[in-house]
């Protein structure tokens, strides 16, 4: 039987029905080309399961790999006040050659974020914190990559769809 991990969702952007048979869990990192490639295949099956799902987004964002990384899910946790994590998510997978704070304060103005909350927030490092907290409990899991998704607590070996079919399957008892 494959190991199940106490994954917390505390605070972190979800969407989808709280009280879900199945929870995914995604520890991300916006700057990550596997991320941005796993993140629309995954996006898919989820659909196709509705209510049954609800799906969470860690951040890890890998600091030594990606210059950026941080900074980019600071402007994330930036858009999730204003209500648009998972728009403002797709546009930093779509645009990770351009993560500096200038192209991430642009994007909250495009996705008509407040500017001026965002701006403070974002300059603030107010959300590092939150940050640090979901890469510590990433190193407790044992994340050494990312994208890592775990479906109730159990961790996807295989990105694929298929995989994810297969363990939400498991997870709904089918």
């Amino acid at each position: 039987a494959p190991f199940v991990h106490k994954i917390s969702v505390d605070d972190d952007p979800s969407r989808g029905n709280s009280n879900a048979p199945v929870t995914v869990v995604m520890f991300s990192d916006f700057q990550c080309p596997a991320c941005s490639a796993t993140h629309p295949v995954l996006q898919k099956v989820l659909s196709q399961y509705g209510d049954k799902i609800r799906f969470v987004v860690r951040d890890y964002p890998l600091i030594q790999a990606h210059k950026n990384a941080f900074k980019a899910a600071e402007a994330a946790n930036a858009a999730f006040v204003q209500g648009k994590f998972f728009e403002y998510a797709e546009v930093l997978y779509n645009n990770q050659e351009s993560l500096d704070v200038v192209n991430l304060k642009r994007f909250a103005d495009e996705l008509g974020l407040n500017k001026t909350q965002f701006n403070a927030d974002l300059d603030s490092g107010k959300f590092a914190a939150e940050i640090r907290k979901d890469m510590a409990d990433g190193d407790e899991y044992g994340l050494g990559s990312t994208p890592t998704i775990f479906i109730n607590g159990i961790k996807v070996r295989v990105l694929s769809a298929q995989a994810f079919k297969r363990e939400i399957e498991r997870a709904l008892g089918k």
